[in-house]
């Protein structure tokens, strides 16, 4: 789970493969996203919130628009658990910036 940082959102993933989107104060999904085949690891929020990384068991990273719900192309990760997570949020909050 991740929690947007402008607090609007909250992200669910696990197993199922299904990355849920929620509205924070409602409680209520507004998208679901899925683009693997394989377990979620995590998940992570841009730091406006406008764009969200989910890490995969296959060591894909895929990023969508919350807004949109469009998807940007998955990114392959060739090393371990730590250096994916650590590849996401650099990735997310360097060069996944949303533009005006």
């Amino acid at each position: 789970m991740a929690i947007d940082p402008k607090g609007r959102y909250f992200a669910t993933g696990s197993t199922d493969t299904l990355i849920g989107l929620w509205d924070l104060e409602e409680f209520t999904m507004l998208k679901t996203f899925s683009q693997s085949d394989y377990a979620i690891q995590e998940l992570s929020f841009s730091y406006d919130g406008a764009l969200l990384a989910a890490i995969f068991n296959d060591k894909n990273v895929a990023i969508h628009n919350t807004q949109t719900g469009k998807f940007c192309p998955k990114i392959f990760i060739f090393n371990g658990f730590f250096w994916k997570n650590y590849v996401a949020k650099l990735l997310i909050s360097t060069y996944f910036q949303p533009q005006e």
